[in-house]
């Protein structure tokens, strides 16, 4: 399975504990390729930064790593366009460089905090596993309007899904299919349509709905498991107690992954800091001498 990271510039001192998490807890025998995708205007420069501190951290696996710029992607077209949408058009972009049957779409935030092999990932059958949601809202209405894309019938509409959040595993075939498939209903380029003509955008509620408009039931396709990530997000709960109640949920739920959102932690007070630097100590991605290398740029 290869592993398709997008990661922003100044994301890049996160990625590179997620690299020392897959350096330490992944299998190798189970990794195909490992995709870093830098989606940033100053692309240049954060290359010369990838190359000079984070590739090492990767360890043993740096043979295996192949770095992307957003300049490689539908001819520049996504340099100029704002991250947080670029970003999801990159992770679906991504399926032409790889190799493997699925790949495992992360972002910089997510990293491995247990020994993890591909049956964290797989079940038995082959069949991925999956987190899945109720969508509700507003993201109840970016499932409407994907629906309404692809004039999926009323019977047919679920609100229970794969949930649009990282670490998820797609299907390569699935996703080289996509955008000839979407212009045929939307009738002009594919990233017009996915960057601007149906907003608010998720990449994964896109590749979801796809299935179900072409007669696949993703519960066929999918396993549904409890989780595969805790994250801190931006809304949640401050304070060290609530951080290292997180911690306390991930480890004693065996979930893989953890993730720490950019916006979480440039809001962390020095207490918050310090404890989830522990944490990463404890699970041995930092030591205790070592500066806080992971926290990301203003």
């Amino acid at each position: 399975m290869d592993l398709v990271t997008v990661v922003y510039g100044k994301e890049l001192p996160q990625l590179a504990v997620q690299a020392k998490s897959i350096e330490k807890y992944l299998d190798p025998e189970k990794i195909g390729n490992i995709f870093v995708v830098i989606n940033d205007e100053k692309e240049e420069e954060c290359f010369d930064t990838f190359y000079s501190k984070i590739i090492k951290n990767y360890g043993s696996k740096q043979g295996l790593v192949r770095p992307l710029g957003v300049s490689m992607f539908a001819n520049g077209a996504l340099i100029s366009v704002p991250g947080y949408i670029s970003q999801q058009a990159l992770k679906l972009l991504s399926a032409e460089f790889c190799t493997s049957d699925h790949y495992l779409a992360l972002d910089a935030k997510n990293f491995f905090i247990r020994t993890t092999s591909k049956a964290d990932f797989f079940a038995e059958d082959g069949t991925p596993y999956c987190k899945y949601g109720l969508f509700e809202g507003a993201k109840h209405k970016i499932l409407q309007n994907y629906y309404d894309l692809f004039r999926v019938a009323d019977n047919r509409r679920t609100n229970k899904l794969p949930a649009m959040m990282t670490p998820f595993v797609l299907y390569r075939n699935h996703v080289l299919n996509l955008p000839p498939y979407v212009e045929l209903f939307s009738k002009t380029d594919f990233l017009k349509t996915f960057l601007f003509d149906v907003k608010p955008q998720s990449e994964f509620l896109l590749y979801v709905t796809y299935l179900i408009s072409l007669g696949v039931d993703p519960n066929t396709i999918y396993r549904e498991v409890r989780s595969l990530s805790t994250t801190l997000w931006p809304s949640m709960a401050s304070g060290r107690p609530a951080l290292e109640n997180h911690f306390k949920y991930a480890i004693a739920n065996r979930v893989p992954m953890f993730g720490l959102h950019r916006g979480r932690a440039l809001n962390m007070s020095p207490d918050e800091q310090q404890s989830f630097h522990q944490f990463l100590v404890e699970l041995d991605l930092a030591s205790d001498d070592e500066p806080r290398f992971w926290m990301p740029l203003p």
